[in-house]
C-alpha cells in the first residue's frame, strides 16, 4: 500500500512538471515566423558554416543567429512584426548587410564575393556568435547564456552539441574532452572537473573546442592525435586582475563548507588557487579524477598493464568511495605558469587531499557456481587518507622548428583504514581488519621534437618511472578461516593474521619516430624504441599469537619473493595516404620480448618471444557536418608482477590468490567505428560508435570454490572471450527546448574455469536515457529525464535479470528579478526478477538563491537529500558471484551559503 501511495505521488510530480512545460510555452512563447534562405559564392557553390546574424532595430532587442548547412541553407526563428538588420559573414568573403521586416515568412538568397582583406576577417570572427572551422568550434558564450549561470559547468550546458555529466566530464558531439585549457595553458591536470566546478561563469568570454589537439603545433596533421581540448578564453576585464569567488556555508548539526577559488591571468604569468573544506559529502578529488590525471580511460586500450597497475595501487581503494555516512574533506590545489623569457615557459602545480570518511554497506552475494549459496554481509569502514600530486613542466621553443619539454611528476599517498565485516551463511563470522598503504611515485619525461626540413620531422622521448608501494594489513577473525590452506593455532577465540606487501617498480622507455612527407598526400612514419621493466614484489602472511610470538605460514605455501624483468625492443612503420576527404593509415610493429623471473631468489623463467602487431586507421569527412572514424589494432602487453608470484596471498577473509610464473603476453584485437553529426541548420547533434574486443590470449583467474571460500589462480588462457559495445546519442534544438536521447549497450560472452569446469557466460547490459530541458533567460525553466537500465547474466544453468528505472526532474524559477528557486528530484525503482524483489527510493535537493545584479554578494539556502533517503542500491557480476549492494548515504543536510565575488 505504501508503495502504491509513493508511486501515485511520483506520477503526480511528473504530471506537475509536464504542466509546467506547457505553462512555460504559453507564458514565454511569442508568435514567431521563419526567416530562411541560402548562401552561395558567385559561382553558385553553397557556402557551409556561413554565419547569419539578425539584430533588432529596437534598443535592447535580442540578437538571433544561424549557421548554414552543407547546402548553404539557413533558417532562423524571429518574432513577428518586427524590423531587423541582417549580417551575412563568412571568412574570406565580403560581408553583406540587409534589412528585413518580419510580417510573414521570409525566404532570401545571398551571394558572397571573395575578400582579400585579412583584417575584416578578424573583425568578423570576433563578432559572430559561433564559428565552425575544420577541427575547431568557437562559441562566444554571451549569445547562449542566460546570465544566471554560476560556474563554467552551467555555461557549457547552454552550448550546442556540448554535454556535461554530474562528474564534470565534458563531451562535444559525443567525443570526450581529454584536456582543458585556460588561455591556452593546461588547467592543473587538464581534467575538466576542476575547471567546470570552479571557474566563475561571468569570467568566460569564449569557449574553443579543438579536435585532434596537439601541444606541439608542427606535429598537428602528422601525429594523428585523438585528443579533444577545450580552451576557455577569459573576458578582458578578468585579465591582469585577481578574480574568482569565495563560497562558504554553515548548516544544521555542525555542517560546514569553505570553497575559495582564486585566479590570476596575464600574458606572462598565471596563478590558480582552489580550496575545498567541507563535511557535507562533497569530494573534490575522486577515482575518475586520478584516472584522468594518469592519462584517462584510453589507457584501458593503449596501455592496459599500466591501467590495471594503477587501479590495483592500494591507496586507490580509498578514492573509490563516493557515498558516505559521514565525511570530512580537505582539498587544496595551487598552480602557476610563468614565461621564462620569450622562448621558455614554466608550469607547476600541486594538488593535496586529506579525507576522513565512514561508509556502510549491506550486501547479498549469490555464488552461482556452488548451488546458489547466499551470503549476507554487513560492511562498515572508517578511512583516513592523504594524497598528493605534484608536477613541474618546462617547455622550451628556441625557434619555430624545435620543441623541447621536460615533465617531472611526484605522487605520494598515505592511508589508514579500519573495516568491520559480519558475514552470515549458516553461522556468522566477524572480521576486523586494518590496512595501512603508503607509496611514492617519481616520473621523469623528456621529449624532443624537431622539424628537420619541409619533408622530415623527428620526434623522440625518454620516460623514467620509479615507484615504491607498501601495505600492512592486520586481520582479527572470530573463527579460523580458509582452514584447508591456513594453519591457524587456537588462540583464545581470536585469530590475528598480519600481512606485509612491498612493491618496487622501475621502468625506462625511449622512443624515436620520423614523419617523412613523401608528398602532400603520401606520408611514411618509421619508428623504433626500447622498454626496460624491473619489478620486485614480496608478501608475508603470519599469525600473531596472544603472547606476541609469530607463526609464519611459509611452510604452507605463503610468502612471495618475486622479481620480474622485461626487455622489449620494437620497430615499425606506418604509411598514410589522403584521397579526397579520405585519410587512411596502416602500420605494422614488431616487438621482441626477453623476460626473466626469480621466485624465492631462484631463476625460474628465462624466455624470449616475438610478436607482429598490425594497425589500421581511417578518417572520412562525409560532409561538413558528418565525420566517420575507424580504428583497428592488435595489442600485446604483459601483466603486473603480482600475477607472476606463485605462492599464496590472503586477499580477504574468504579469498586467497596465487599467481602463475608461466604467464606470457596478452593479445587481443580491438576495433572501433565512430560517426559524428554536427548540423546547426537542423539544430541536430549526435554520434554513434561501435567497438569490439576479441581476445587471442588473456590472463584470467581460475576459481576453486568451497562454500563461500575462494582460491583464485592466474591462468594463461585461450578460452573464448569477446565483448561488443554500441553507444549512440542525439540531441535536437527546437525553439527554446533541447531534446536528447542516448543509448548504451554492452554484450559479452566469455568462458571461465570454476571448480575445474568450463562455464560459458553471456552478459547483456543496456540502457537508454531520454531528456528534455528548456532554455529561457528568465522565468521558469525545467528539465525532465528518463533512464532505464537492464542487466542480464546467463549460463547454461542460471539466468539473472535486474531492471532499474531512474526518472528525474528539475524545475528552476527566476522571480522578482534576483531570486532563483530550484528543485531537483530523482526516483529509482530497482527490480531483481530472480528473487521477485523490488526496492523504491528517491532523492531530492531544493534551494533558493538571492543574487542582485552587479552585487558582489549572493546568498543561498539549500536542502540536500530532501526526503531523508537512507541508501541506494546497485548490482555487480563476476565469474562466480552476483553482488546486490545497499550503499548507505549522507542524511538530509540544510545549509545557508554565502558567495563573495572578487
Amino acid at each position: 500500500m505504501q508503495h502504491l501511495i509513493f508511486l501515485k505521488g511520483f506520477y503526480k510530480g511528473v504530471l506537475f512538471v509536464i504542466i509546467l512545460f506547457f505553462t512555460s510555452v504559453s507564458l514565454y512563447g511569442q508568435e514567431e515566423i521563419l526567416f530562411k534562405g541560402t548562401v552561395t559564392d558567385n559561382l553558385a557553390n553553397p557556402l557551409p558554416y556561413t554565419n547569419v546574424i539578425v539584430s533588432p532595430e529596437v534598443p535592447n532587442g535580442k540578437v538571433r543567429f544561424g549557421i548554414s548547412d552543407n547546402e548553404g541553407k539557413f533558417k532562423i526563428s524571429v518574432p513577428k512584426d518586427s524590423l531587423y538588420m541582417v549580417e551575412i559573414t563568412h571568412l574570406g568573403f565580403q560581408k553583406i548587410t540587409d534589412t528585413i521586416s518580419t510580417g510573414k515568412e521570409i525566404t532570401k538568397s545571398y551571394v558572397l564575393l571573395e575578400n582579400t582583406t585579412a583584417l575584416e576577417a578578424v573583425v568578423i570572427e570576433q563578432k559572430i556568435p559561433m564559428l565552425v572551422k575544420e577541427d575547431t568550434i568557437v562559441y562566444r558564450v554571451d549569445n547562449f547564456v542566460t546570465g544566471k549561470e554560476h560556474k563554467l559547468r552551467e555555461v557549457l550546458k547552454t552550448l550546442p552539441g556540448v554535454e556535461v555529466d554530474k562528474l564534470g566530464n565534458v563531451t562535444v558531439n559525443g567525443k570526450k574532452v581529454t584536456k582543458l585549457l585556460v588561455e591556452g595553458n593546461t588547467f592543473f591536470t587538464g581534467d575538466s572537473k576542476l575547471a567546470v566546478n570552479n571557474i566563475p561563469a561571468d569570467a568566460v568570454a569564449e569557449v574553443e573546442v579543438l579536435d585532434n589537439y596537439n601541444e606541439v603545433s608542427f606535429l598537428k596533421g602528422l601525429s594523428d592525435s585523438d585528443e579533444m581540448a577545450l580552451n576557455v578564453k577569459l573576458k578582458e576585464g578578468k585579465k591582469n586582475f585577481v578574480f574568482g569567488d569565495i563560497h562558504t556555508g554553515v548548516g544544521y548539526k555542525e555542517r560546514y563548507l569553505l570553497n575559495p577559488a582564486l585566479f590570476y591571468y596575464s600574458k606572462k604569468f598565471t596563478a590558480n588557487v582552489i580550496g575545498d573544506v567541507n563535511n557535507i559529502g562533497a569530494k573534490s578529488f575522486t577515482l575518475s579524477d586520478y584516472i584522468e590525471f594518469e592519462g584517462g580511460y584510453a589507457k584501458l586500450l593503449d596501455r592496459p598493464k599500466e591501467y590495471r597497475e594503477m587501479l590495483s595501487a592500494e591507496f586507490v581503494g580509498f578514492l573509490k568511495n563516493e557515498d558516505f555516512t559521514s565525511q570530512q574533506n580537505n582539498f587544496g590545489a595551487a598552480s602557476i605558469s610563468s614565461a621564462l623569457g620569450k622562448k621558455a615557459r614554466l608550469e607547476v602545480f600541486s594538488i593535496n587531499n586529506k579525507t576522513k570518511e565512514t561508509t556502510l554497506y549491506e550486501k547479498g552475494l549469490t555464488y552461482i557456481s556452488t548451488d546458489n549459496i547466499v551470503e549476507n554481509r554487513t560492511n562498515s569502514e572508517d578511512n583516513r587518507s592523504v594524497f598528493g600530486l605534484h608536477k613541474i613542466k618546462v617547455s622550451y621553443t628556441p625557434n619555430l622548428d624545435t620543441d623541447i619539454r621536460s615533465t617531472t611528476i611526484i605522487k605520494n599517498s598515505n592511508a589508514d583504514g579500519v573495516q568491520k565485516l559480519i558475514s552470515y551463511v549458516t553461522d556468522s563470522t566477524f572480521t576486523r581488519s586494518e590496512s595501512k598503504p603508503k607509496g611514492i611515485t617519481f616520473q621523469q619525461n623528456v621529449t624532443y621534437n624537431k622539424q628537420l626540413s619541409f619533408k622530415h620531422t623527428l620526434s623522440t622521448g625518454v620516460l623514467l618511472n620509479y615507484l615504491t608501494h607498501e601495505k600492512t594489513s592486520d586481520w582479527q577473525f572470530s573463527m579460523p578461516v580458509l582452514n584447508s590452506l591456513i594453519p591457524f593455532e587456537y588462540d583464545d577465540d581470536s585469530y590475528n593474521l598480519v600481512q606485509n606487501q612491498r612493491l618496487h617498480s622501475f621502468k625506462l622507455q625511449a622512443d624515436i619516430k620520423e614523419y617523412w612527407e613523401l608528398s602532400n598526400f603520401h606520408h611514411l612514419y618509421p619508428n623504433a624504441g626500447i622498454k626496460l621493466i624491473s619489478d620486485t614484489y614480496t608478501t608475508e602472511d603470519a599469525q600473531v599469537l596472544a603472547d606476541g610470538s609469530i607463526l609464519n605460514f611459509q611452510e604452507s605455501g605463503f610468502n612471495n619473493d618475486t622479481e620480474f624483468k622485461l626487455f622489449d625492443t620494437y620497430a615499425g612503420i606506418e604509411y598514410k595516404v589522403k584521397i579526397g576527404d579520405l585519410i587512411m593509415k596502416s602500420g605494422i610493429t614488431y616487438h621482441n620480448y626477453d623476460w626473466e623471473l626469480w621466485q624465492q631468489h631462484e631463476n625460474s623463467v628465462n624466455k624470449s618471444k616475438g610478436v607482429l602487431l598490425p594497425s589500421f586507421n581511417l578518417d572520412y569527412k562525409i560532409s561538413h557536418s558528418e565525420k566517420l572514424h575507424l580504428t583497428y589494432t592488435l595489442l600485446s602487453n604483459f601483466s603486473a608482477i603480482r600475477n607472476y608470484a606463485t605462492r599464496y596471498r590472503l586477499v580477504n577473509f574468504n579469498s586467497v590468490y596465487q599467481g602463475n610464473e608461466d604467464l606470457e603476453n596478452e593479445m587481443y584485437h580491438y576495433t572501433r567505428v565512430r560517426y559524428s553529426l554536427f548540423d546547426m541548420y537542423k539544430g541536430l547533434f549526435g554520434s554513434l560508435s561501435f567497438s569490439a574486443k576479441n581476445n587471442v590470449r588473456a590472463i584470467r583467474n581460475t576459481s576453486q570454490i568451497t562454500g563461500i571460500e575462494v582460491v583464485q589462480t592466474a591462468n594463461y588462457s585461450d578460452l573464448p572471450e569477446n565483448s561488443y559495445n554500441f553507444m549512440g546519442s542525439i540531441s535536437k534544438n527546437i525553439s527554446k527546448y533541447r531534446f536528447g536521447l542516448s543509448l548504451n549497450t554492452n554484450f559479452s560472452n566469455f568462458t571461465r574455469l570454476v571448480n575445474t569446469t568450463k562455464t560459458d557466460y553471456r552478459m547483456q547490459n543496456y540502457s537508454y536515457t531520454a531528456r528534455v530541458f528548456s532554455r529561457y533567460k528568465k522565468g521558469l525553466n525545467f528539465q525532465l529525464g528518463w533512464n532505464q537500465r537492464f542487466y542480464r547474466l546467463l549460463t547454461e544453468d542460471t539466468e539473472n535479470n535486474v531492471t532499474q528505472i531512474n526518472p528525474s526532474g528539475m524545475v528552476e524559477y527566476i522571480f522578482l528579478s534576483d531570486f532563483n528557486a530550484k528543485l531537483e528530484y530523482k526516483y529509482t525503482r530497482y527490480q531483481n526478477k530472480n528473487y521477485n524483489s523490488v526496492t523504491d527510493f528517491s532523492n531530492g535537493d531544493f534551494s533558493v538563491a538571492y543574487a542582485k545584479e552587479d552585487s558582489l554578494w549572493s546568498f543561498e539556502i539549500g536542502v540536500t537529500n530532501l526526503f531523508e533517503t537512507n541508501f541506494k542500491r546497485d548490482i555487480d557480476y563476476s565469474d562466480y558471484v552476483i553482488t546486490d549492494t545497499k550503499t548507505f548515504i549522507m542524511p538530509r543536510i540544510v545549509m545557508l551559503k554565502v558567495n563573495y565575488k572578487l
